[in-house]
């Protein structure tokens, strides 16, 4: 179902980015962080906002599917160690190491052998991932 829909709101951005008269009366749409509103938008839009709209929706069609694409099953112990290390005493190469073994032990634990290789939707998912990044990165470019 969410597949379906998103693909639904690409091929809208997509019909409303082929008119460059394109004007249309945005009321209101909250846009919120972490729970918190940080801004409204509304107001009359032109073909450059649908464009910037369509940048978004190809980047989350994007997401959407590398997410879906991959083996995201890993250990969080180890993440979650390097998030609540204070590394303020370390120096750029202490840190730069710290990542680098970090990002080692989750490619390489036993118990998650298949960490980020592909799903069985991987295959036909992943080129939807190349694709919607590159019509929103013509989006942005155009907006």
């Amino acid at each position: 179902m969410f597949d379906a829909k998103t693909d639904e709101w690409v091929e809208d951005m997509n019909a409303a980015v082929a008119d460059p008269d394109l004007v249309f009366k945005v009321g209101e749409i909250p846009v919120y962080f972490q729970g918190a509103p940080i801004m409204t938008l509304r107001g009359d839009w032109q073909a450059g906002d649908a464009q910037w709209l369509a940048a978004i929706a190809r980047s989350f069609r994007a997401l959407v599917d590398w997410v879906l694409s991959v083996d995201l099953d890993f250990d969080f112990a180890p993440l979650m160690n390097y998030i609540l290390l204070d590394k303020t005493d370390f120096t750029k190469a202490e840190q730069d190491e710290l990542l680098y073994d970090l990002l080692y032990t989750l490619v390489t634990d036993p118990n998650y052998p298949n960490f980020l290789l592909l799903t069985p939707e991987g295959p036909w998912r992943m080129p939807r991932v190349g694709t919607n990044l590159g019509y929103a990165a013509g989006y942005l470019s155009g907006a």
